[in-house]
């Protein structure tokens, strides 16, 4: 029972994460693009996400396969580790270019962060 409850929880509070996460993306893709579905499994510390991108026929999937947050001197990061895509081209370039990528979370997302941490 308790095990059931405490699935609940970690679905509400990775909906909710999802939902601010995806709309701080959105204002930094503002012109690039737009982040039309995100989800995060806060158990496996994985997010899938689907993105379309200004030019683009086809939306573009997303897997994040580790990722952590962090805080700095009071700011938060989310530090993204092995992602990978739909497009084999962006894979090889991440693979050759981007061993560990952060971004920092917006300090108005930093409430609900510190409320899940």
């Amino acid at each position: 029972m308790f095990s059931s409850m405490r699935n609940l929880f970690d679905q509400g509070k990775d909906k909710t994460v999802s939902i601010a996460l995806k709309k701080a993306a959105n204002l930094k893709l503002q012109g690039f693009g737009e982040l039309l579905d995100l989800e995060i499994d806060s158990n496996k510390k994985s997010i899938q996400g689907t993105l379309m991108l200004e030019g683009e026929l086809e939306a573009l999937d997303l897997h994040i396969a580790k990722y952590e947050i962090y805080e700095k001197e009071g700011i938060y990061f989310l530090g993204i580790q092995e992602i990978t895509t739909s497009r084999v081209w962006i894979n090889k370039l991440i693979a050759s270019h981007f061993k560990r990528y952060e971004v920092e979370i917006p300090q108005e997302y930093a409430s609900i962060v510190q409320m899940i941490l």
